[in-house]
């Protein structure tokens, strides 16, 4: 990983803080493996769940340069658990 740009948060110009970094392929595929286990089985983060979905996208692009039906179709299952966990109280 090489970060590229960083910003730090400024609560007083209302910043919230970025980076921008370059990942290589197997990082990328690393860190899509991380989420996936960290939001398996468990409920009431959308958000984590979010990142996961976004880093699966990712490395499906990277490491195959496109999505096959297998992975549209986790892809979809993943957006209804988010859709669900946001609409829980």
């Amino acid at each position: 990983m090489r970060i590229c740009s960083l910003e730090s948060c400024d609560i007083t110009v209302k910043r919230s803080g970025s980076a921008t970094v370059d990942l290589s392929k197997y990082e990328v595929r690393l860190l899509a493996d991380a989420l996936y286990e960290t939001t398996k089985g468990k409920t009431g983060i959308p958000a984590k769940r979010k990142l996961a979905r976004e880093f699966k996208l990712l490395n499906a692009l990277v490491q195959h340069g496109g999505l096959d039906s297998v992975e549209v179709s986790s892809l979809q299952k993943i957006d209804m658990t988010i859709k669900e966990e946001e609409e829980m109280p």
